[in-house]
């Protein structure tokens, strides 16, 4: 087989698994599995909606009773890639698009990159294929902000080798800058892990490239410029999350288990699935079978190392990678990982399984190298140690020995059918094989080998992640539960799945499903909690989850008083919740305003943390007339001196103006919401959010951009000119 034809087999092979994923997008459906459909879609129909509608997204009304959501960071809403896709396509055909476009990009990156290190291109090709459509990359695809992130580590690293090993100095100065575009691109995307995840595989490239004594002290200050200019690019999501975390219930719940930290670590034996994928009932959270060709080729490399024509520091480097990223997988059963939670802001990220993203970065870079180590072995006709081969078929033993001691346990161990099972074994005895086969040159080898390092992780993947897991957005929405009277009323409790889907039938919530909800003071079990919330419906439900509140508590409605049975059996009804905006007469002053809100007459009286000077009187009268997201004017019309509250979520990025007067901070009232004192006579009053946090980030994205524009154009503006003859 030719290096061409082996190419395009393996570009074949590569577009034939996209378009396999594609599916969804071509039948006018979306990815529908577990958080896409319960956080993603519903996040992204309000940043579309809201860039329809000219309404900046940063604010949403729909869940918790308003919260932060572009500091939450879930739809990289300052991302050029978010805002072309969500404000020109339909939404299904947006969400589609942002998952499927990760592919392709990550492919060219791992390819450009491996082709620097003078890999043949059908071996560079190879390992592409291998990143891009490793297990743990398609499953992945319910959370595509990080997906896109990932779709960076490659080009990550080919910018930093450029930067360090390249000659030609303007090529050296636009490979920087891409660095530093990189970078701001990862913080865009709003996924603070994943960007931790990139900075630790560009600080061990860099860690290598030292070790090989390739970094001079001009090219590191190159690359510290980059990483520091591309940080500061990011400010304007990086800010805003911080703020976000601040008053999160990662940081003020006294009811956040101090081990969340480590939820997702993966139980030592797990690691076992590697070698008998289906043996193991485990979430894809807890998935580390990357195939069994990688499996292979990876042990190939480790026999094959010192005799590697290429790469082999690079492969050293690789391997040494993927060995601490499986320890960090071990999360608390390893120990490592443990350094993590003494980290700044580092500390509050969870599930160490997602380590698995750079363990297969490395193990795809060592499967490149193996491949091009037994297509020389193959043109130079030279001899196989019996190392690599005995290597091979003792993965097959340990694959015989794990699924033998699944079954001596029982069935319960695994969620397939005992013939799935013995079939994960058959299928890395046939890898060996395969690998044998190409070792020897024979000529079914190579394509088989081609064909099942495609065909086995994408099956064992896109199972999981796609099939049987789309929807048509429409049909779908169809068969939520809705209250039986539409208003403007929130809701409260749900099943989990539905929970964040009610927003895009125009209803809002008092609770809601995100990975950083925002901390809430008041008990909303108790009945004038949900008053002044302005609760009208609470949903019937219990033995499920039922609510997701700021106290990372769930409740079900026997918690709960003051409900009424309603037309539908689904749903209670609350017929005395409080106006969105009233005014009150009346203050008591509290830091705890959860103990005494059942106490309070909520139609005349409000807590707030501070005393304030009020008049009594007959309360005013309270008008909204904008109310859109992250805006809201109130027409007030008050005989005395009064508070004005309005039943939207506080935040300190909330600022408040009177009849135009100058801007300052909303006040806390009832202990999660908004208000404002009022003088006697008729008043306008103007909520905004505008976080201090995204104006400061703005700025420093887009001093950091001109500098980039500057230092772009310096190989442009300082190319030296050739002399002229007088």
């Amino acid at each position: 087989m030719t290096s061409k034809s082996l190419a395009v087999l393996i570009a074949v092979a590569s577009a034939t698994v996209w378009l396999v994923m594609a599916v969804p997008l071509f039948t006018g459906e979306v990815y529908s599995i577990s958080d896409l459909w319960r956080f993603y879609l519903p996040l992204r129909a309000h940043y579309a909606s809201s860039l329809a509608q000219g309404e900046w997204p940063a604010w949403f009304s729909g869940l918790y009773g308003g919260y932060n959501v572009h500091g939450a960071g879930q739809f990289g809403m300052c991302h050029p890639s978010q805002f072309l896709l969500y404000r020109f396509l339909p939404l299904n055909v947006a969400l589609d698009l942002e998952i499927l476009l990760s592919y392709p990009f990550m492919f060219a990156g791992m390819y450009l990159f491996l082709q620097r290190w003078e890999l043949r291109r059908d071996c560079a090709l190879f390992g592409a294929m291998l990143f891009t459509f490793s297990t743990f990359n398609i499953m992945r695809l319910i959370h595509p902000n990080a997906l896109q992130i990932v779709g960076h580590f490659p080009w990550i690293l080919y910018c930093t080798d450029i930067v360090v090993r390249g000659t030609e100095p303007r090529a050296i100065t636009w490979a920087a800058v891409g660095l530093a575009l990189l970078n701001t691109s990862e913080l865009l995307l709003g996924y603070p892990q994943y960007y931790w995840f990139s900075a630790l595989l560009f600080a061990a490239y860099v860690a290598l490239l030292l070790c090989m004594r390739l970094l001079t002290v001009r090219r590191l200050a190159m690359l510290t410029a980059a990483v520091g200019l591309g940080i500061a690019g990011g400010a304007v999501q990086l800010l805003p999350t911080m703020d976000a975390l601040a008053i999160s219930v990662r940081q003020l719940s006294p009811s956040w288990p101090e081990d969340m930290a480590f939820a997702g670590s993966i139980d030592p034996h797990y690691l076992l699935q590697a070698f008998s994928p289906y043996s193991m009932n485990v979430s894809h959270k807890q998935r580390v079978y990357m195939g069994a060709v990688p499996l292979l080729l990876v042990v190939w490399a480790i026999f094959r190392w010192k005799q590697l024509p290429l790469g082999k520091p690079l492969v050293l480097g690789c391997l040494v990678m993927a060995f601490f990223m499986i320890w960090l997988q071990l999360g608390d059963f390893g120990g490592l990982y443990q350094l993590q939670t003494h980290l700044p802001f580092i500390a509050h990220f969870r599930y160490p399984s997602r380590y698995v993203h750079l363990m297969s970065v490395g193990l795809s870079i060592c499967g490149a190298f193996a491949l091009a180590d037994m297509l020389s072995l193959r043109e130079r006709g030279s001899t196989i140690g019996r190392g690599p081969l005995l290597a091979v078929a003792g993965v097959v033993v340990l694959s015989v020995l794990v699924t033998a001691l699944v079954f001596r346990q029982g069935t319960e161990q695994t969620a397939a059918a005992p013939g799935h099972v013995i079939a994960g074994t058959l299928l890395v005895a046939t890898a060996a094989v395969v690998i044998w086969g190409t070792a020897r040159g024979a000529s079914w080898g190579l394509p088989s080998l081609v064909l099942l390092a495609a065909a086995d992780p994408a099956y064992y993947a896109i199972s999981h992640s796609i099939w049987g897991q789309t929807s048509n957005i429409e049909q779908r929405l169809a068969g939520v539960s809705v209250p039986p009277q539409k208003s403007s009323d929130r809701l409260l409790g749900g099943n989990i799945q539905d929970m964040n889907s009610f927003t895009l039938l125009g209803w809002r919530r008092l609770d809601g499903f995100e990975g950083l909800p925002p901390f809430r003071r008041l008990d909303y079990r108790k009945r004038n909690a949900r008053r002044v919330a302005q609760v009208g419906w609470v949903s019937n439900i219990s033995d499920e989850v039922h609510g997701f509140f700021g106290d990372y508590a769930f409740f079900d409605t026997s918690d709960m008083s003051g409900l009424k049975p309603s037309s539908s059996s689904e749903w209670f009804v609350l017929d005395d919740p409080l106006p969105r905006a009233r005014c009150v007469s009346k203050i008591v002053v509290t830091d705890e305003p959860s103990k005494v809100i059942d106490e309070l007459d909520v139609v005349t009286t409000a807590t707030v943390e501070s005393p304030l000077e009020l008049e009594a009187g007959e309360p005013g009268e309270a008008k909204i007339t904008v109310d859109r997201q992250g805006q809201i004017d109130v027409h007030v019309r008050s005989p005395t001196q009064q508070l004005l509250v309005v039943s939207e979520a506080h935040d300190p990025g909330w600022r408040m103006q009177v009849d135009g007067k100058t801007a300052v901070s909303a006040l806390r009232v009832n202990g999660d919401f908004l208000g404002c004192v009022v003088e006697p006579g008729e008043h306008d009053v103007a909520f905004r959010f505008d976080p201090p946090s995204f104006r400061r980030g703005l700025i420093a994205s887009l001093c950091s951009m001109a500098l980039l524009a500057g230092w772009a154009l310096t190989p442009l503006v300082c190319r030296k000119r050739t002399p002229t003859d007088a």
